[in-house]
Formats: C-alpha cells, sequence, structure tokens
C-alpha cells in the first residue's frame, strides 16, 4: 500500500487535514487514517476568474461533495517566453 503526508497549508481552511494525515491506496481503495474513502474531484480554472471569487467558487465546489480539486496550469500564461515567468 502506498502513501503520502497532506501538507496543511495545501487544503482549504473548511476542511483543513492534520499534519501528518495519511492519505494511502490499493488496487481497489483510497484509504484516509486508515478508513476507505471515495474521491470526488472538481476541476477549477483559476485563470478564467478573478482572484477574489476563488475562495467562493471553492466553497461552492465543497459544498457539492467535492473532497479533492483538479487544477490545469496554463504554463503558457506563466511562462510566455522561455526563461520568463510571470505569476501575476
Amino acid at each position: 500500500m502506498a502513501s503520502a503526508t497532506a501538507d496543511p497549508k495545501a487544503c482549504p481552511e473548511k476542511k483543513k487535514m492534520r499534519w501528518g494525515s495519511t492519505l494511502s491506496y490499493d488496487s481497489e481503495h483510497f484509504y484516509l487514517h486508515g478508513k476507505a474513502v471515495q474521491i470526488i474531484a472538481g476541476s477549477v480554472s483559476y485563470y478564467r476568474m478573478v482572484p477574489e471569487v476563488w475562495d467562493d467558487r471553492l466553497a461552492k465546489l465543497a459544498d457539492l461533495g467535492a473532497n479533492a480539486v483538479e487544477i490545469y496550469v496554463p504554463w503558457n500564461m506563466h511562462e510566455p517566453y522561455q526563461g520568463k515567468f510571470t505569476f501575476e
């Protein structure tokens, strides 16, 4: 069974995992603290919305039952020229 330790800074405040939380898996299930869980994810396109609404959209995603977020990073927006990075 494989596992990874959760980073509390990467979790939303509303459903923050404890430091040292363990997510593991086998061929059929994911486990959080040894308990089988179903991962329900939704996608957020941060670059298509203003930063002021990010918290609201993540909260709405959680209200729909999601416990994971998929985020596409359009790298060409953050590196318009090779070696020149912008994260504004």
